[in-house]
Parts: structure tokens; C-alpha cells; sequence
């Protein structure tokens, strides 16, 4: 199959591989994907099972995978045995999702389901409200996937021998539910195959927790991709589905360890997706706060001080090159919140750590104008996404490329615009 999906060439000079797709359409795809849900709102189980099997086998389909993961994996790769997996993992995912989402049509219309991180956090930001403090429950459902037998998941599963079988191996090599080895700021990739697969199987699960915020106007409930929020005023109804979980697993002869320690206060906050957020009482009233958590904090910090501890005898063009990526990745992700104070904070550390970088790789230079006029070129603008900005403490390099020369220069968190279409806005008072 995986010489039908792509193909592979090494790039000169390097071990990562560049992915080569055909040109595809997606109409063909569609057709089927509304077949195969079509057959399952009518129940026709054969007519599915045909039809998977038929998408399986289309080379158009595979291209339109094949595109998939170049754009989510940024063009290139370097292991072209996980890749092929990856890539056979698309083409199940797009087999199963039209067969479940109709089974799953009318079930969880009030179940909060968000697909960005943007939408994610309008809702937390909505639900926790100005008026009382509230009690948090976060469950990571790949967590209790990971406790239920494989059996029990392929027999809820239900599809055809060959996709069953493919499953079955992934299972138990753990190839669906691999760590992210990417900082967060900069991917939030998930295995839509995973995901899908942690729906089905703990799908009673949260049908239970749909009934009760039927009955319970004040529980809310809020999924982005494999973790739910569960928002009460009172603790006692969190503490209620914390033991129906752990009956539910016992059903499953599975043990789940106590996890009370996932309820928290909103008054004492709680992180979400590299997020803090947290009700803070001010001027006699409850307001509710989101913003970039001390451990995403840290961790651009620390990124800034690799990176510039690993070039310290390098050029300045080559420092900005590095360090800008890191920056602009960060600030674009974390621009949905209230982060002006943070990102200003932010600012000021790393242009601390840029400054004894410049200072320490050019000791021999006692005249400290001489630093700032080749580094910190004064009275200049910034054009930043279509903004200006004057600063005079922007770290700039430069590069000869033939016969040009090519100039770089830094950038501040400072610029990012709120990007966030919320309704509710935000105040940084």
C-alpha cells in the first residue's frame, strides 16, 4: 500500500525525505464518504463495510492523504517507515469518520465539541462567567483509553477484518497515541484515527455525561480533540462522575487510579492547552482571566536560551534566523488570550538574554555605541503582518547572498495582535 500513497526521495545533502503527491480530487472522495454515511443513517452495516473497503482501495483517496499529512507535517519528514503508517492511519480515519458521525447525528447536539483552540477558550471564557467561582473537572480521555482491552475496543469497533487487523497491530505497538515531541506552541497535532477511535469506545461514557447536563441546566460541558472540561458550581456533582467512571471502568475489569486531584477551583485556576485560566476577585467582583501559563512561559524562555547558548559564536543573522521561528509560533498561539502583560514580560527577559549575547560576543568592542548603532539601529520602523512599530532596541543582522544583502532582524511579542473573533471581549484592566 505505501508505494501506492507516495513517493520518496532524499533530499541532497540530507536524511529527511520529501513527500511527492499526484494531482488529486476530492469529489470522488465526498461521493463515497456521503454513501458510507448514508448506508449507516439507514443501517445498511454490508453496504458500509462494502464501501470502506472500496475507499480503501482508491488511489485518488490516497493522494488526498498523502496531501493531508504534507500540510500538517510541514513538507517534509525523516522516517519513512512512521510515515507510511501515519499515512494508512488517514486513509482508515477517512473510512470510519462518515459511519460515526452519523451514528453519532442526533446524540450529543449539546455537547460542546470544538475543533480550534480559539473556539476552546470563547467557551471556557463564557461558561466560567463573572458571577460565582466554580469547580473544574479535566479528564483526559486517552488516559482511560489506553486502560480498556484491546478486545473490548474492536469489538465496539465492528468494521471489516482489514481494517480491524490494522488497528489491532497499531494497538499493540502503540503507534496510535505517540508522545508529542513538539513544544506545544508549536503543534497540537492529534491522530484524527486516535481521536475517532477514543470517541467510539468510551462513546456510553459520554452519553452519560450528556444526560446529566440534560437534567442540569448549571454542568457544562466543553471537548477540544482528547480532553473534556466539566464545569458545576458544585463540587459534589464532579465528585458523582468520578465515581461513574470508575464503575464504568470496573464493567471493563480495568482499574483506574483516583484522580480527584483533577477538580480544582477557579479561584485557585487551572491550565488548559499551555492556558492558565482563573477566576481573580478584584474591586469586589469575580472576573475571570486566561493567559499563557508559567510552564509555556518558561518553556520560550528556555527555548531562547538554547538557542542562543547554541550559537554563541555565531553571527547575529544566524541568531535571528533561529530564534524568530520559536518567537513568532509562540506569540501567534498564545495571541487568543489576555497576554499583553505577558508578553511584555516576556520581552523584556529575552531582550536581557539577546543583550549579554551581543555584549559577550563582542567583548573586544569597550564602546558601547559601537553595539548599538551596528545592532540596535536607532529611529527605525518595523513593519510587522502589515503594522509598524518604532523601537530602537531591535537586534538586526545581515548577510551577503551574492550579490545582495540580505537583512533580518528581531521581533517582539509585544506586536502580535488579538486575533481572537470572540463576542465577549476581554479586558486587560
Amino acid at each position: 500500500m505505501s508505494n501506492q500513497l507516495f513517493t520518496l526521495e532524499t533530499l541532497p545533502g540530507d536524511t529527511n525525505h520529501l513527500i511527492k503527491i499526484c494531482n488529486f480530487n476530492k469529489k470522488d472522495l465526498f461521493r463515497i464518504q456521503k454513501r458510507i454515511y448514508k448506508a449507516s443513517l439507514s443501517k445498511e452495516h454490508s453496504k458500509v463495510k462494502y464501501l470502506q473497503k472500496k475507499l480503501l482501495s482508491l488511489k485518488k483517496v490516497q493522494s488526498i492523504a498523502s496531501m493531508d499529512f504534507l500540510q500538517e507535517h510541514k513538507y517534509y519528514c525523516d522516517d519513512k517507515d512512521n510515515h507510511e503508517v501515519t499515512l494508512t492511519q488517514k486513509l482508515v480515519y477517512l473510512a470510519l469518520e462518515p459511519e460515526w458521525r452519523a451514528k453519532w447525528k442526533q446524540e450529543f447536539s449539546r455537547y460542546y465539541r470544538k475543533d480550534n483552540v480559539s473556539d476552546t477558550f470563547q467557551s471556557i471564557y463564557d461558561v466560567l462567567g463573572n458571577k460565582e467561582p466554580k469547580y473544574i473537572l479535566h479528564l483526559n480521555l486517552k488516559e482511560y483509553f489506553n486502560k480498556v482491552p484491546i478486545n473490548v475496543i474492536l469489538q465496539k469497533l465492528h468494521t471489516t477484518p482489514k481494517i480491524d487487523n490494522l488497528i489491532r497491530y497499531w494497538l499493540k505497538k502503540d503507534l496510535l497515541f505517540k508522545p508529542n515531541v513538539l513544544p506545544i506552541h508549536i503543534s497540537r497535532w492529534e491522530n484524527p484515527l486516535g481521536t475517532l477511535l477514543i470517541d467510539i469506545v468510551l462513546e456510553d461514557f459520554k452519553k452519560k455525561i450528556t444526560n446529566w447536563k440534560n437534567d442540569n441546566n448549571s454542568l457544562q460541558v466543553i471537548q477540544y480533540k482528547n480532553d473534556i472540561i466539566v464545569i458545576h458550581p458544585e463540587k459534589r456533582v464532579l465528585q458523582t462522575i468520578l465515581i461513574f467512571i470508575s464503575d464504568w471502568f470496573n464493567e471493563l475489569s480495568t482499574k483506574v487510579n483516583s484522580i480527584d486531584q483533577n477538580i480544582t477551583f477557579s479561584k485557585n485556576g487551572f491550565d488548559f492547552l499551555g492556558f492558565t485560566c482563573i477566576h481573580i476577585q478584584q474591586n469586589n467582583q469575580i472576573k475571570r482571566r486566561i493567559f499563557p501559563s508559567k510552564k509555556s512561559q518558561r518553556q520560550i524562555l528556555k527555548t531562547t536560551h538554547e538557542i542562543i547558548q547554541k550559537l554563541k559564536g555565531s553571527s547575529s543573522y544566524c541568531l535571528i534566523s533561529k530564534l524568530v521561528p520559536e518567537l513568532y509560533v509562540w506569540g501567534d498561539y498564545f495571541s487568543i488570550g489576555q497576554y499583553s502583560k505577558v508578553f511584555s514580560k516576556m520581552d523584556y527577559l529575552i531582550f536581557q538574554k539577546i543583550r549579554t549575547w551581543v555584549f559577550r560576543h563582542h567583548s573586544q568592542h569597550a564602546n558601547k555605541n559601537y553595539f548599538k548603532q551596528k545592532f540596535f539601529p536607532p529611529n527605525r520602523i518595523w513593519n510587522f503582518k502589515g503594522s509598524l512599530h518604532r523601537d530602537n532596541w531591535i537586534l538586526t543582522g545581515e548577510k551577503r547572498i551574492e550579490n545582495h544583502v540580505s537583512m533580518v532582524h528581531m521581533i517582539k511579542l509585544s506586536w502580535f495582535k488579538n486575533k481572537r473573533p470572540y463576542h465577549t471581549k476581554y479586558s486587560d484592566d
